[in-house]
């Protein structure tokens, strides 16, 4: 199944001391094609199977369930940015990795087992797909929004030096005005010439305090050890 195949080992490689596939479905053609099948009176599904059709903790910790949804969710990032050709043949991989492997995607219907079809599964992964997307979205807006929060309070509770620097000055130009003091112009043009310089100057430096923590947070980035990334292509 070309690069995808690396994602899909990667995830059974997790499961390697649950899973058994010789325990698995003997199967001699591929599953799931046509509608849906009644499977034998005694089948009971295995670690390869997905169950469909069933909310509740026995099908969301099923193996062959836990499997699956760690295969979409390798997959996501794929699937968003790509074309609807594309989109339809990475389910298509999916359901394929799932049969090659001796699964079949079933459900529980009347307390008899039922193979559901490539209809019915193609329509369970594309759901699976989109609940994972919005999952996503929704998790990373959250994050977001929680970051911005703790950026506020985080602001609020720690203000920037600058600003209790112009605060002082602000206040000491206010007593000086306030002191009953009779200014003339010459004067109040160089009291309030010398309080802007002092508050620019505290400007300057805050900026320039600024620029060299970025500088250092940067050079510790380039000294960090890089690490390797293994690029699966495809065949």
């Amino acid at each position: 199944l070309s690069a995808t195949n690396y994602i899909f080992e990667k995830v059974l490689g997790e499961y390697d001391e649950c899973l058994s596939f010789s325990d698995c479905h003997k199967i001699t053609k591929q599953p799931g094609t046509g509608p849906q099948k009644e499977l034998p009176i005694d089948f009971q599904p295995t670690e390869c199977d997905v169950i469909c059709g069933i909310r509740g903790k026995s099908s969301y910790d099923h193996v062959g369930n836990q499997i699956f949804r760690k295969i979409v969710g390798g997959q996501l990032e794929a699937y968003s940015g790509a074309s609807r050709s594309t989109k339809s043949q990475i389910v298509s991989n999916i359901i394929q990795f799932i049969y090659t492997r001796g699964g079949r995607f079933v459900k529980q219907s009347n307390k008899r087992w039922h193979d559901v079809g490539d209809g019915y599964a193609r329509e369970r992964v594309g759901q699976t797909i989109r609940d994972l997307l919005a999952y996503e979205y929704s998790s990373s807006t959250l994050s977001k929004k929680k970051r911005r929060q703790e950026r506020r309070q985080s602001r609020e509770a720690n203000p920037p030096k600058e600003r209790f620097a112009f605060t002082s000055k602000i206040e000491g130009l206010k007593a000086k005005l306030d002191s009953g003091r009779i200014w003339d112009d010459d004067q109040l043009l160089k009291l309030f010439t010398e309080t802007n310089l002092e508050m620019l100057n505290e400007l300057n430096a805050s900026r320039k305090r600024k620029d060299r923590s970025s500088d250092d947070a940067s050079q510790d980035k380039d000294k960090m050890p890089q690490k390797k990334i293994k690029v699966a292509y495809a065949a």
